[in-house]
């Protein structure tokens, strides 16, 4: 598959881990030190448990990497997925 795939299949753990980092720089923090602002303490300190918050974490990976394949099936330009994936990301 292309490398634009990898952005959809890969997507959720990046746009955390980008995401944190930025938070962290702007703070004026190391973007590698720890904290509790990752997308599964958020969904867990909203109320749900462990095992709902993994679930909707893998059901949401799951829903892109499936667009992102589907995509690559269906022979969409890589620019295409390129810019779509900079909707969602």
């Amino acid at each position: 598959f292309s490398p634009v795939v990898a952005l959809w299949i890969y997507g959720i753990p990046l746009v955390d881990s980008v995401s944190i980092m930025i938070r962290r720089i702007v703070k004026g923090k190391s973007p590698f030190h720890a904290d509790r602002e990752h997308l599964h303490h958020y969904l867990i300190s909203m109320g749900y448990s462990d095992r709902q918050t993994l679930g909707i974490i893998v059901f949401l990976a799951l829903v892109l990497a499936f667009i992102g394949i589907a995509f690559e099936l269906n022979s969409i330009s890589e620019n295409i997925m390129f810019l779509l994936s900079h909707l969602y990301l």
